[in-house]
């Protein structure tokens, strides 16, 4: 009790008068001590709940979420960003493992299993990028996922702790980087260096499977030089795109073109070997001679040379198939343009 406590002080106090004044001060200044206690505790609250807020504030501007996974008692919780970036209402859907696997795409979804799972088996970190589609709106989003595990002494995992962010702005910029350093920006078909890229992973194909023939094409259009200066730049540049337009039509979904420089051209033919690409190589050829670009009612005719040939387990590099494919094309030419040369 009080007396108790303050009893050795006010021994010396023999009047009883100057005692109990002694006393009264001493619950003042304990009074008022466990007040600026109190008022320093209320103070810290407020600061907590700033940060909090802060935090979440912080969370929705980077769109990066929170979550935990006690895997002892398999209960899940995610901060309010996680829940905004899947497109779910708190009130309406519970954290589980299930419910945010229903949200994964289906093609990245054993994707994110095999990934989660070796992590689990301390294979690797789970430090991964997938698709996901939202629940509100069903928009295809992309977010970046990482997590630390903790485990017991015996080394299983009792916990994870992870973040979930939308990237989908950053996978767009990506994109838009990759188109313009592989996309030719006249013509809108590959450059040369996505070109050879390409054909180097058909040839490691060719060389890996037997009797998957991949033909090879490249054209030229004839005495471009010729339309430039008759009728300027800028129609050269759309008979270029009319040219382009006529080859596209004719392209499989697995076949490609690209753009090798100026009016020089190459296409990538999968599954099909050099008597049919020569089929499909005279199918263009006739239908670009037979199509002229109008420009003011003036009707501008050409015409390409085009040498074929096939990938063959010799090839070295791409560079052996351009070079045989460019011989084939130079000898189109030597011959009166126009026309469609096989590589000997």
């Amino acid at each position: 009790d009080l007396n108790y406590l303050l009893e050795p002080f006010a021994r010396q106090y023999a009047n009883e008068r100057w005692r109990s004044i002694f006393m009264m001060l001493m619950i003042m200044v304990l009074g008022g001590s466990i007040s600026l206690l109190l008022f320093r505790l209320s103070r810290q609250q407020e600061t907590l709940q700033i940060n909090r807020e802060s935090l979440n504030e912080a969370q929705r501007i980077a769109h990066i979420g929170n979550w935990e996974l006690d895997r002892k008692n398999n209960r899940l919780t995610w901060s309010d960003e996680v829940y905004r970036i899947l497109g779910m209402d708190p009130q309406r859907f519970t954290a589980t493992l299930e419910t945010f696997l229903e949200t994964i795409h289906p093609d990245d979804r054993d994707f994110v299993k095999e990934e989660y799972q070796g992590a689990i088996e301390g294979k690797f970190p789970y430090d991964i990028e997938h698709r996901i589609i939202r629940r509100d709106d069903g928009s295809v989003r992309w977010v970046h996922e990482r997590c630390e595990l903790q485990r017991n002494d015996k080394g299983e995992v009792i916990q994870c702790s992870g973040t979930l962010q939308d990237i989908t702005e950053r996978k767009r910029l990506e994109e838009e980087l990759r188109k313009l350093a592989t996309t030719d920006f006249l013509t809108g078909l590959d450059t040369r260096r996505s070109f050879i890229n390409r054909l180097e992973d058909e040839l490691a194909r060719a060389q890996r499977t037997v009797g998957q023939p991949v033909a090879v094409i490249m054209i030229d259009i004839d005495h471009f030089k010729r339309v430039n200066d008759q009728f300027g730049h800028a129609t050269g540049d759309r008979v270029l795109k009319h040219f382009t337009s006529l080859v596209e039509d004719e392209l499989r979904r697995i076949d490609m073109a690209g753009r090798l420089g100026g009016e020089e051209f190459g296409l990538i033919l999968p599954g099909t070997d050099t008597e049919a690409a020569k089929s499909y190589a005279e199918r263009i050829r006739k239908r670009i001679s037979e199509s002229p670009y109008i420009s003011d009612g003036q009707l501008i005719s050409i015409s390409i040379s085009i040498g074929v040939t096939e990938i063959s387990n010799e090839d070295k590099n791409p560079e052996d198939i351009l070079e045989r494919a460019d011989r084939a094309l130079y000898q189109a030419k030597e011959r009166g343009r126009n026309r469609v040369e096989l590589a000997g």
